[in-house]
């Protein structure tokens, strides 16, 4: 390569995050937040498969009247595309795990325009969700931390596609995290 063709790959890359150099911090994210929604959504299918099998018996993740997960399991809300809303949280969730992973091994794949779709549709998923909850005065333990899970895919990307937002990643994370409380609390307290 000549000195131009290098301070032109250089100059090309300056805006991106030195950690990101061998997967760093959003790779990490990625991988975190796809083992807990994966985790989630595993507990909350396991909970759906128990009520098929026992519609009588309560169930683990029903702690009190406003914070459990059978009131969504039984309602339409828990299977918008008519499969379980945690099958679909699992593949998703799965699949951040496996990018993480992919950017925590030093890999850096040019797929920045889909992770902003997947990001994009997790904010207006998270929102209808929260809308859903609010409505209903019920919290589900295990959707929540699928929230929980969500919100720092959604604030990393975002940071990643916007350079101006790069320095304030984590803050955007806080406020996600933020929001997510104050939802959790205006529902569980009536």
């Amino acid at each position: 390569m000549s000195d131009e063709e290098v301070e032109a790959f250089l100059a090309a890359h300056e805006d991106e995050p030195e950690q990101d150099a061998h997967g760093g911090e959003y790779g990490v994210a990625l991988a975190c937040s796809g083992a807990l929604g994966g985790f989630a959504s595993a507990q909350l299918l396991l909970a759906e498969l128990h009520l098929a099998r026992h519609p009588d018996e309560a169930l683990t993740c029903d702690v009190t009247a406003t914070f459990g997960c059978s009131t969504f399991l039984n309602a339409w809300q828990g299977h918008l595309l008519g499969v379980p809303n945690a099958l679909l949280g699992l593949a998703f969730f799965s699949g951040l795990l496996a990018l993480g992973l992919v950017y925590i091994l030093g890999s850096r794949p040019r797929i920045e325009p889909l992770l902003g779709v997947g990001a994009a549709c997790g904010t207006v998923a998270l929102i209808w969700f929260a809308y859903q909850s609010v409505n209903a005065g019920v919290l589900c333990p295990w959707c929540l931390a699928a929230w929980i899970a969500t919100v720092p895919y959604i604030g990393l990307t975002a940071a990643r596609l916007a350079p101006p937002l790069r320095a304030k990643r984590w803050w955007l994370v806080a406020g996600g995290y933020l929001l997510t409380a104050i939802i959790a609390a205006l529902i569980i307290l009536g």
